[in-house]
């Protein structure tokens, strides 16, 4: 009311008005009325609902399994695929879980993995049955540190109501993998089934050799039903794969690793140990791999900038939105992850996410539940696979400046590489070249390459060697410069020949002379060449052999020419087929040897790898006697040092063996697919490391630029393996490069042979047609003409090829397919009766067509 004093005193309140008027004023004392909380109360609710309602709206909600997934596949004990069987599904909301089977499960989430399935089952398989088998050469699993709190039994789980560990009296082993086929549209599945067909233990050991000896290709022998192949009927993701192979884990402790072979499985033992140091009382644990020391690698500064720009965002992200243990977790993305079996309950039960990121929840889930995470700094498989080759890749050189790579192989190819125009999605050759197919005919012999090097002083030039008594220079792109005479086979006499009479070996660059180099035939010779005449050698070298029934000849199976040591002369070393040794100075008399030695290997054995070491002092052979011996060039008489090594030689004549550039290793592969790197003070292996588990590893080189190894293995595989911190360029410069964008026609599947005129994927029912790999290339050039002009082309394949037609049915079916027997002039008389009307037109009819009559 107006002239009254509407001062409010300190604890009083105004009538009436909105209820926002409760708020005391500004310089009260006086707590907030129980009347307001009510309301607070209400609008926290309503907001908590809002947010609730908000997240379920966006949160990923995971797909329910489907009846035919929740089933599983194996090979039985005769190769054999069984039916379908029930998997055991042990995971609920409760925290209880079945005790183990098995004490490793392997989960390997595949999504057309056809190509690189093969090769990390392979390398799985053999840590596996190695580390956790049953069989009695395999390695005790490790033991578990206890903690304080109590003791733990094997299968990782204790009594909820006392803590008291169930019995320890046995210890667990076996192992498992559990394959999840996330909707593949290749032939993953069949890929795994075909493994798990070849390493199957037989029903009965063979007596003779075969292909389950110990010296087989097929690697390891794995327990029937080991590998067990789930399929999902669509792609759900990696995350649901993961998960979805977990729900039926049977191990004691379960990991998962992608089906790319990136994860080194030797790293398994390091993720179970610290997992067990870090369980809890109940038994719970994770440990994951992490790659976070290579950050500062020349991999990861080489990429572009967007890419470490996402990389960084996402990580801060993480710091930002994740609770404080996950967010201390430096690699998250890391597809190598370990679990302890009493964690499963708290973790995959609760899963939502089934796609990249899934990972985050996995490691939020185990802090909300207080489960121990282990950060482990793993091993990440540093390696290019280059898949160019059908056969086996015998021989690899690189420039010196380590920007082109060509590759030689049993499929009488060169393989031409640019690391600098190749991108991780693409990489494939740029050229290839058969060096012996030089004339146009169909009669053109083909021949597999023993030797392909890079000329050291001039790097525009490559010498080429393949099963011919004629070696090759050709250009760096691969085009044709010098080939070298054929000496006459009817003389008896070699040194009056002006070339090889017979198959040459092995070849090999003069170390400083750009215009010489040495081939080593099985005509008992050596010949030194001038590139520039081609019509003779330079030197012809004749040995001589003592060995008993050889007619004073012997093979020579390798030779190298490397320099001596304190610049002065080089020296040339060559190894024959009786056991010899022999060594000249490498600029001669070369009228006989300087040094021999005649039982350096066993006679008759293909020694098929020497190297001299880079100052010229040491001199390393790998025999077909399975040995690898050292010889000093000051003292050559006996070898320093001699270790066992099973050679290759008798399948594959190239198996070479190599000195580190600074000579401070030795390099050679197996006949398991394992590079050893050995120490050349006692032979002794200082790594071995496997590449192409199941197939031997045939070539090996060590670039000095690149300071990367390059390997060439039987199943046609080029590995470059590269340290990130060390390495220079190669394949860090594809590595370090976004994917290429796919274009259709990048797809060949999607494109129309227009030759053939037919679509590559059309095949009429009821009909066969081959496939391109299937049609036999001999007497054809690179784009699928004819050598022989006078011989023509041959008609395309059709479904009709073999059969003839059913000329009822297509007489009935097909639509104006009698039109080839009909008689156009008969056709159009029937169809025009207008000229028996037409008095001027049966005239001329009449006059045109002698007997038509009206």
């Amino acid at each position: 009311m107006p002239g009254q004093n509407t001062e409010r005193r300190p604890g009083q309140w105004l009538p009436g008005g909105h209820f926002l008027d409760l708020i005391p004023a500004r310089g009260d004392q006086t707590h907030l009325p129980l009347k307001l909380l009510p309301f607070i109360v209400i609008w926290l609710a309503f907001a908590v609902l809002l947010i609730i309602w908000l997240v379920s709206l966006v949160a990923p909600v995971p797909r329910p399994p489907r009846r035919s997934e929740k089933t599983f596949r194996t090979v039985d004990q005769a190769g054999k695929l069984t039916e379908p069987e029930a998997l055991q599904d042990s995971l609920d909301l409760a925290a209880e879980i079945e005790p183990a089977d098995v004490f490793m499960t392997l989960v390997i989430p595949a999504y057309n993995e056809e190509k690189r399935l093969t090769g990390m089952l392979e390398e799985a398989v053999n840590f596996l049955e190695t580390e956790y088998g049953t069989s009695t050469s395999s390695k005790p699993p490790a033991t578990q540190t206890l903690p304080s709190g109590g003791a733990s039994n094997p299968n990782g789980l204790r009594s909820r109501k006392s803590g008291a560990a169930t019995s320890t009296k046995s210890q667990i082993r076996g192992w498992e993998v559990l394959l999840v086929n996330d909707g593949s549209k290749d032939n993953t599945l069949g890929v795994c089934e075909e493994f798990s067909r070849n390493h199957i233990v037989p029903p009965l050991p063979r007596r003779s050799s075969g292909p389950w000896t110990p010296r087989s290709a097929q690697g390891v022998r794995i327990p029937p039903g080991a590998i067990r192949m789930i399929a999902l009927e669509e792609n759900r993701g990696k995350g649901g794969a993961v998960t979805h192979g977990m729900r039926h884990a049977r191990g004691q402790y379960v990991v998962f690793a992608d089906a790319d072979g990136a994860s080194k499985f030797d790293d398994l033992a390091k993720l179970v140990s610290a997992c067990m140091e870090s369980e809890d009382k109940k038994g719970r644990g994770v440990a994951v791999g992490s790659r976070a020391h290579l950050v500062g690698s020349e991999v990861v500064v080489k990429r572009s900038k967007l890419r470490n720009f996402l990389m960084h965002s996402f990580h801060l992200l993480l710091w930002l939105l994740t609770p404080s243990k996950t967010s201390r977790i430096r690699d998250t993305q890391c597809g190598f992850k370990l679990f302890s079996r009493p964690a499963l309950p708290y973790i995959i039960p609760h899963m939502h996410m089934e796609g990249w990121i899934f990972d985050v929840e996995m490691l939020m889930l185990a802090e909300w539940s207080d489960i121990p995470v282990a950060e482990v700094p793993i091993g990440w498989r540093e390696v290019v696979v280059f898949k160019t080759h059908d056969r086996a890749v015998t021989s690899i050189t690189i420039d010196p400046a380590g920007s082109r790579m060509i590759t030689g192989s049993n499929d009488c190819t060169l393989k031409f590489h640019d690391f600098a125009s190749m991108v991780p999605n693409t990489i494939r050759a740029f050229k290839s070249v058969d060096p012996t197919a030089t004339k146009s005919s169909a009669s053109s012999e083909t021949h597999p390459i023993h030797t392909v090097r890079f000329n050291p002083n001039s790097p525009s030039q490559i010498l080429v060697v393949s099963a011919t008594p004629q070696a090759r220079i050709m250009s760096r792109d691969g085009e044709p410069t010098t080939e070298f005479i054929k000496g006459d086979m009817y003389l008896r006499d070699m040194k009056m020949t002006k070339g090889h009479v017979s198959e040459i070996t092995s070849g090999a660059w003069h170390p400083t002379n750009k215009d010489l180099c040495v081939t080593a035939g099985t005509d008992s010779t050596l010949r030194i060449w001038d590139i520039n005449y081609a019509n003779k050698q330079r030197e012809v070298i004749v040995h001589k052999s003592k060995a008993v029934g050889s007619a004073g000849r012997s093979r020579l199976t390798a030779v190298a020419w490397g320099r001596q040591v304190d610049g002065g002369n080089s020296v040339l070393v060559s190894t024959a087929l009786d056991g010899s040794l022999l060594m000249w100075l490498g600029e001669g008399p070369f009228t006989r040897p300087s040094s021999e030695i005649r039982d350096a290997h066993k006679p008759d054995t293909w020694t098929s790898g020497i190297d001299i070491s880079s100052d010229g002092r040491l001199v390393v052979t790998r025999g077909g006697d399975d040995t690898i011996k050292l010889w000093d060039t000051r003292k050559f008489k006996d070898p320093i040092n001699t270790t066992h090594h099973t050679s290759t030689s008798a399948q594959y004549s190239t198996s070479n063996i190599i000195f580190a550039p600074n000579s401070s290793s030795i390099l050679a592969g197996s006949e398991t697919g394992d590079l050893h790197i050995l120490n050349p003070a006692t032979l002794q292996p200082e790594l071995i490391t496997p590449i192409t588990p199941g197939s031997p590893l045939i070539s090996v080189l060590w670039h000095e630029k690149l300071v990367q190894i390059i390997t060439g293995s039987a199943n046609g595989e080029t590995h470059v393996l590269f340290n990130p911190k060390s390495s220079y360029k190669g394949a860090l410069m594809i590595l370090s490069k976004p994917p290429k964008r796919q274009h259709v026609d990048d797809d060949s599947s999607l494109t129309t042979d227009m030759s053939q005129g037919i679509s590559g994927d059309v095949v009429n029912p009821g009909t066969y047609l081959r496939s391109a790999k299937g049609v036999s290339t001999s007497g054809l050039t690179v784009s699928g003409k004819s050598r022989d002009p006078r011989r023509p082309h041959l008609p395309a394949t059709t479904p009709f090829a073999k059969n003839q037609p059913d000329e009822e049915h297509i007489r009935k079916n097909i639509p104006l397919s009698s039109m080839r027997e009909e008689d156009p002039r008969e056709a159009l008389l029937k169809s025009n009766t207008s000229y028996e009307k037409d008095d001027l037109s049966k005239r001329y009819l009449s006059q045109c067509v002698p007997g038509l009559t009206g």
